[in-house]
């Protein structure tokens, strides 16, 4: 009774060493990336060096209280982030990759990258966290230096 509870809701995360990145850049390697479907949608994602800062800092600030959405601050189409993942390669991005063939391949996963959510973290920035990858450019360049 009475314990405080933050509760954090994680966008897609992508760094280093596993997750979805590795996954979303084999195309890109092969030097056949694109978007996925259109390219249109909405994917909120974060970096993984700020999925841990800020829960770390949920996890130190005591007036943190309530749901905090966990994503970079600067929301991002699939089209966009695509591109900036080929810029952090070296790559094209022009080949879109069929939706059909991601649900095929993935199953219930390839709703984290077909499906639109345009997600803000206000209550995260409002609590004072301040976003060491806040776009998706830093983000993907960070995660193949």
């Amino acid at each position: 009774a009475g314990a405080r509870v933050a509760l954090a809701r994680l966008g897609v995360v992508l760094g280093p060493g596993g997750g979805a990145l590795p996954r979303m850049a084999l195309p890109f390697k092969l030097f056949g990336g694109g978007p996925v479907g259109d390219g249109k949608q909405w994917m909120p994602w974060v970096h993984l060096d700020d999925a841990v800062g800020a829960l770390l800092h949920l996890a130190r600030t005591p007036s943190a209280r309530g749901p905090f959405n966990v994503v970079a601050p600067e929301a991002a189409r699939n089209i966009e982030v695509s591109r900036a993942l080929g810029r952090a390669l070296g790559r094209p991005c022009w080949l879109p990759a069929p939706a059909f063939a991601f649900k095929l391949a993935l199953g219930e996963m390839s709703g984290l990258l077909l499906d639109s959510q345009r997600v803000e973290p206000a209550a995260l920035k409002a609590s004072g966290y301040r976003f060491a990858r806040p776009s998706a450019d830093e983000a993907l360049k960070a995660s193949f230096l």
